[in-house]
């Protein structure tokens, strides 16, 4: 202890030492990395290239790897700064040097956090914009919605600049502790929660229109919806990490690293779901498929000089497959080609489907 009226560290520090916050940060960044591999891995192996969309989810984890060496570097000033609020650590010069490294980092790491979600959002923009090739409606929703999130982007920037008064304070420590900055903090992530929140559920709406139209079981509607809403999922996370900040931020700023780093975390993983629907679909498939052919095999094998209930089952069970072998096709080729509402949408959108590889209708 630095003297007798040291006390506890307060907030996520004191449960979460300097190495736990670390490797919160590289635990996210591996399991990014982890399901992007087997994203790219799909789309290699079906389409022999990569989209646009693949692109971006690429720039977003190279964001993420750096963002997460940034708060390894950032641990030490971050963790000064929670034990000299808590009176372990001396103040003066080396507490201003230690702040003066905190701000630097900040900015880098608020600045990367953004632009790792803003990624993500321009992976589905690019996705989507394959489907409404030949959907001038959609294309102009898609064309305000890609407005919409590139000038909220450049209003964070703005935003996170402004949290100091005047902005050129921004890098001296303790130069941002007037009641004008407290606002202005405040503001600044109600605003950037507020448009990230705002776009993410825009992007989730575009494809809605064209489930509607799509001449599928509600099964599969089921899950495509399932894919296109899967950015409901940081949705909660954005939220959390507002009320770090506007509530806690002060005095939790460990806290707040946390929950940043589980939302860009969680951002790049949700991003590269939807083609890992395909691999995880075909999976299942082959081993249906292989379960399906043995009991086929056994049924044709299989004495059927059986008497009773028995031999009834037998019977049915053969009859059901041999019913199912040959109306299958048929069902398959209507799932497959009664996409839309006219040819050329269909055309339009089993192009986009086949490209991403995550949508494509599960065989049985």
């Amino acid at each position: 202890m630095f003297d007798e009226s040291a006390t506890e560290l307060q907030g996520a520090a004191r449960d979460l030492p300097p190495a736990g916050l670390i490797a919160v940060a590289w635990v996210g960044f591996v399991l990014a990395a982890s399901l992007i591999g087997l994203r790219l891995y799909v789309r290699i192996t079906e389409n022999r290239t990569l989209q646009s969309d693949d692109y971006c989810l690429i720039t977003a984890l190279a964001l993420l790897l750096v963002n997460a060496v940034l708060q390894t570097l950032q641990t030490q000033s971050l963790y000064y700064m929670v034990k000299n609020r808590a009176g372990q650590v001396p103040g003066g010069q080396q507490l201003v040097d230690q702040g003066n490294d905190y701000v630097r980092y900040q900015f880098a790491i608020i600045g990367l956090f953004w632009t790792v979600l803003w990624s993500v959002k321009a992976s589905f923009l690019a996705l989507y914009s394959r489907f409404f090739r030949s959907k001038p409606r959609y294309r102009r929703a898609w064309w305000c919605t890609v407005v919409f999130t590139a000038l909220a982007y450049i209003g964070c920037w703005i935003a996170s600049a402004w949290t100091c008064h005047p902005p050129s304070t921004y890098f001296q420590f303790g130069k941002c502790d007037k009641a004008v900055d407290d606002a202005g903090s405040v503001i600044a992530i109600s605003y950037s929660t507020a448009v990230d929140v705002l776009s993410d559920i825009l992007i989730i709406l575009l494809p809605s229109g064209l489930l509607r139209h799509l001449q599928v079981d509600k099964r599969h509607k089921l899950g495509l919806a399932s894919i296109f809403g899967i950015g409901l999922v940081r949705i909660p996370c954005a939220i959390i990490r507002w009320t770090q900040i506007v509530l806690t931020a002060r005095t939790d700023p460990v806290g707040l690293a946390v929950w940043s780093l589980a939302e860009s975390s969680i951002s790049v993983m949700v991003g590269s779901l939807p083609a890992l629907k395909a691999l995880f679909t075909r999976t299942v498939n082959r081993t249906v498929q292989r379960s399906y052919e043995g009991d086929v095999d056994r049924l044709n094998n299989q004495d059927f000089e059986l008497d009773g209930p028995q031999a009834r089952r037998n019977w049915l069970h053969r009859d059901a497959m041999l019913l199912d072998e040959r109306c299958w096709p048929e069902s398959q080729e209507r799932i497959t080609h009664e996409s839309l509402e006219t040819q050329d949408d269909n055309a339009a959108f089993s192009e986009a489907l086949h490209k991403n590889e995550g949508f494509e209708p599960a065989h049985r």
